[in-house]
């Protein structure tokens, strides 16, 4: 059988695979690199997968370097290297520059939703003892909407359409740009450099994976929360319509509901950072789609589960630190930082010292696994 093989993300081969085993026993092929042949269909394997090709390794650290994975240990480094790619020389071309790509790789994410005010009035009866009340504010509310929609149902329906397609079209392509935008700026950091129209070219069969990959997967989610929204209108909401008063029957499908969504918020969570924080960059140093770097993703993710769900906690933790640190800012600034950081692509680059650092975490953390896993080369520390 011949068998293909890839070490920092250059392809050889094809080999029998007598010579892959000579090749793994002299140290040329290591347990995290990859390999391929023509059973294994479009997917390349981690080395170690191959039965028998390496000897059973003993019971410690994943990483193969000897150390545990740490949380902690690529704090220092993202730190110093987001200093020496910003700061050492201070360039503000080069700010402008890679701003740009920092901005088109979150385009259209973290935007804030609008609020909801109660007036006490509105949740007035509610739990108050008052019979009857919360019934006949149901009423008023039914003939009212009644009345509205006997005039104006046919305009709701007619822009409701035109708004949701004009929605998922601009949804769609700020998708599209921030999945090329992704791969911009990953780039541009593990080069210290700013460029804009190569990386574009360059990337852009690896943006079109993740963007494809993206849709459905958002499809996939949407899906999901409405089945979730569903069983709690179901099994809460709709006896309380009907029998016009809250129901204790029904707290207990409200709650179950709440579980589901909290759930799913955290498994969302979790996918969207593995993707971003692993995916991404193992699809930028080995080619390969998006569906192939989950492939190579998930069974280090089964060996490591644990420290993989630390590190999104950890993550977590970060985040909000950098949070305090853009809070203290804009007080500092008197709310003019507020203001510059509102305006879309200035904020991008004013953000820029956050952007590089959770990059270049990132890819220290998954370095630790191995050196198929090392995005930025061991000498290419920032300096």
């Amino acid at each position: 059988m011949k068998w293909y093989y890839a070490v920092n993300g250059k392809r050889e081969g094809p080999v029998e695979e007598e010579e892959l085993r000579r090749l793994a026993r002299n140290g040329r092929i290591g347990p995290s690199d990859f390999v391929w042949n023509e059973t294994l269909g479009d997917s390349w394997q981690p080395a170690s997968s191959v039965p028998g090709l390496f000897e059973e390794a003993p019971a410690g650290p994943a990483s193969g370097t000897g150390r545990a994975v740490s949380c902690t240990a690529p704090v220092g480094p993202a730190w110093r290297g987001m200093k020496a790619i910003l700061f050492n020389p201070l360039s503000a071309s080069k700010w402008f520059a890679l701003g740009f790509s920092a901005w088109l790789a979150r385009l259209g994410e973290g935007a804030g939703g609008g609020s909801v005010s109660w007036n006490r009035g509105d949740l007035e009866g509610i739990g108050a003892g008052r019979e009857g009340k919360v019934g006949e504010a149901m009423d008023q509310l039914v003939e009212q909407f009644s009345l509205f929609w006997s005039r104006f149902g046919g305009w709701v329906v007619a822009l409701t359409v035109v708004a949701v397609l004009a929605g998922v079209g601009i949804a769609l392509v700020m998708l599209w740009l921030r999945s090329r935008g992704k791969f911009m700026f990953l780039d541009n950091v593990v080069g210290n450099r700013a460029e804009i129209a190569e990386p574009w070219r360059v990337f852009a069969q690896h943006g079109n994976s993740l963007f494809r990959w993206h849709v459905l997967y958002s499809l996939i989610c949407l899906l999901t929360a409405v089945l979730i929204l569903a069983l709690a209108f179901l099994t809460g909401l709709l006896p309380c319509l009907r029998a016009r008063t809250l129901l204790p029957s029904a707290v207990p499908g409200l709650a179950v509901s709440g579980v589901l969504l909290f759930a799913f918020g955290v498994v969302v969570f979790y996918i969207s950072r593995f993707l971003e924080d692993f995916v991404v960059p193992i699809m930028y140093k080995h080619d390969l789609t998006t569906t192939e770097a989950w492939r190579v993703f998930l069974p280090l993710f089964r060996r490591q589960a644990g420290t993989m769900l630390l590190y999104g906690l950890f993550y977590v933790v970060l985040r909000l630190l950098a949070g305090a640190c853009i809070v203290a800012f804009v007080l500092l600034t008197c709310c003019i930082g507020g203001c510059l950081l509102g305006i879309p692509y200035l904020g991008a680059v004013l953000l820029l010292p956050v952007s590089v650092f959770f990059r270049l975490y990132s890819l220290g953390y998954l370095s630790q696994f191995g050196s198929s896993y090392a995005v930025i080369p061991e000498s290419g520390e920032a300096e």
